[in-house]
């Protein structure tokens, strides 16, 4: 059960000597406990008198399963990006080094002629 003092914790962990909500919670907790009621119950007494907000953390029906998917889902998403991205520049990195494609001069060039000359020439 959460504390719905502010302090962000439960009800058994509130760092407040004094709070205003978890002593008051717990003496009913405690009451509900002595006139025989289950577990289940006592649960059911406080959140129908004070709301889905003091479950410290969300039932697994409705619109709550959604905040417990979601979290493996971002994760797995983000996994499979950063795989897809690092498989991508390290198949840049072995291609060429620059990350730019080999083009294949074209023969009809003037300037590929040219080339071509200059480094028989060179050879010779």
């Amino acid at each position: 059960m959460a504390c719905l003092c502010g302090c962000g914790t439960t009800i058994k962990t509130c760092p407040h000597e004094n709070c205003g909500f978890a002593i008051p919670a717990r003496q009913e907790i405690r009451e509900a406990v002595m006139s025989g009621l289950s577990r289940d119950e006592v649960i059911a007494k406080l959140v129908s008198t004070r709301g889905e907000a003091i479950m410290a953390s969300p039932s697994f029906k409705g619109f709550n399963i959604l905040a417990w998917v979601t979290p493996f889902v971002a994760i797995l998403t983000v996994g499979f990006l950063i795989v897809f991205v690092l498989k991508n520049w390290t198949r840049r990195k072995i291609d060429g080094g620059s990350g730019t494609t080999a083009v294949e001069p074209n023969a009809d060039d003037p300037y590929t002629k040219k080339l071509k000359e200059e480094l028989k020439d060179l050879d010779s």
